[in-house]
């Protein structure tokens, strides 16, 4: 079975832990309890939601040593997701030649 590859990237509008895009679409920053079997999975997962609302997981949510930017991986590419504090936020692809960031670890 193959993963559903979802139209992340694009720029956002942030409330909350929902972040909007101009079509419709949205993501939902999730909160994951600890689970002491897994002690290396992300604190915090994606999951994309369709203009009717169906929702689909995204990728798990990786914080970097830069407050705001996290990254990400879909459908075999990676992202980086940059949320600003004016509400804005970003989903590009991660190039190889730019944005290495040091991930902190639990």
């Amino acid at each position: 079975m193959t993963a559903k590859v979802f139209p992340i990237h694009g720029q956002y509008n942030r409330e909350g832990s929902k972040l909007i895009k101009s079509d419709g679409s949205s993501l939902i920053i999730t909160h994951r309890k600890p689970n002491p079997k897994r002690p290396n999975k992300a604190e915090n997962f994606l999951l994309y939601v369709d203009q009717n609302g169906s929702k689909g997981y995204v990728s798990s949510l990786w914080e970097t040593s830069i407050t705001g930017i996290y990254s990400l991986e879909h459908g075999g590419q990676r992202f980086t997701l940059d949320i600003r504090p004016s509400g804005k936020a970003e989903v590009r692809p991660k190039s190889s030649n730019s944005e290495t960031f040091l991930f902190k670890c639990p």
